[in-house]
């Protein structure tokens, strides 16, 4: 027996001499200059290049040829246990194209530079997301008060989660976090991942001007400053806030859901509070308003009122800073809309008076 597997053979035992030549005779030999010659020949019905064909393709019945054309990019190696004895056969199978999915980005493309400082304060800001969906909105309010702050210019960063397995990236993350005055962080929910960030970010947490943290893991969320805020505050009073984050300690299933349900319900409860004791745990909850918003306009006012309430250099300062623009959890969104409608007549209403189209009318017969 040759070794080769047939239709009707019966396959020979597996072995790693064996496995070593079984690969090797099915790897693709397909070179640049036959790829040119592929359809012409392929319409023949001729044999092509870096074809395996299976014993049976000998016969008359070419149906039964199995045909393997490969024109992809490099790949790695395959790589085998030297030895002889009968541990399982390791194969290396990283570092293909794209090295990876998310470990293969660049963080310097989501930075954000100002172009002048002209005497201004400058700050900068670091994040550390699950996914890229802030990334827009948050450079185009760092580019928004860099062309219109005469007091405030902002430099920032930004780190999806997954990026920080890579090497590289993880050095240039401690780099940033070393001189940053800023960090925001959401969705952090990969132990070995947050392990990171707290051992990068904990060190420096009191040199910070403020640290936010929304919905992570326990140790990362431990991170939050502002001021003389403290997360486990929210937990030893009897206010609706303290009540919710008794309750997400005990189930994290609805964490979420449980999360929305209480912003929406801060504007009535937020009035109640003792506006010097709880004035920086109003400024948590209000941050985290700015941040589920998630717009550019949203997330500019978050960045100019942190930097107002804890940037020491920016004591006294007073920024035209406007509450924060809340959407409702379903509705109806129209690309042009002014806003977001939670009804259908309302909807159907600015549509029907839209004065940016024309409506076509029904002809009378």
């Amino acid at each position: 027996m040759d070794g080769s597997l047939g239709l009707g053979n019966r396959p020979s035992p597996v072995t790693h001499s064996n496995m070593q030549r079984s690969l090797s005779s099915l790897r693709p030999r397909v070179q640049p200059d036959d790829l040119r010659s592929v359809n012409s020949t392929a319409a023949r019905g001729q044999a092509l290049p870096g074809r395996c064909v299976t014993p049976a393709a000998s016969s008359s019945n070419a149906s039964r040829m199995a045909t393997s054309m490969i024109a992809t990019g490099p790949r790695p190696p395959l790589s085998f246990n030297s030895s002889n004895d009968e541990s399982p056969v390791k194969l290396d199978i990283g570092g293909g194209m794209g090295g990876g999915l998310f470990t293969s980005t660049n963080p310097e493309t989501r930075r954000v530079v100002p172009q002048d400082v002209n005497g201004r304060v400058k700050l900068k800001v670091v994040y550390t997301l699950l996914e890229a969906q802030y990334e827009s909105p948050l450079s185009q309010a760092v580019r928004n008060i860099n062309a219109t702050n005469s007091k405030l210019c902002i430099e920032i960063v930004g780190y999806l989660l997954e990026e920080l397995r890579d090497v590289k990236n993880y050095e240039l993350f401690q780099k940033d976090i070393a001189d940053a005055n800023i960090f925001i962080g959401s969705l952090i929910f990969i132990e070995e991942l947050a392990e990171k960030i707290v051992a990068t970010v904990g060190p420096r947490r009191d040199e910070l001007d403020a640290c936010l943290v929304f919905p992570s893991m326990p140790a990362v969320m431990k991170l939050n400053k502002l001021g003389t805020f403290n997360l486990s505050q929210l937990g030893k009073s009897k206010s609706p806030i303290a009540e919710f984050m008794r309750n997400a300690r005990k189930n994290n299933d609805n964490f979420e859901e449980s999360l929305l349900k209480l912003v929406r319900t801060l504007p009535t409860v937020l009035k109640y509070l003792p506006s010097e004791k709880a004035k920086d745990a109003r400024n948590f909850v209000q941050s985290l308003q700015y941040w589920l918003g998630g717009n550019a306009e949203n997330l500019e006012n978050l960045l100019l009122n942190t930097a107002q309430a804890y940037v020491p250099s920016l004591k006294g300062m007073d920024f035209d800073i406007v509450e924060p623009q809340l959407f409702p959890d379903v509705g109806l969104w129209h690309p042009l809309a002014p806003t977001m409608y939670e009804d259908v007549k309302e909807y159907l209403n600015w549509y029907d008076t839209r004065k940016d189209m024309t409506f076509a009318r029904a002809m009378r017969l």
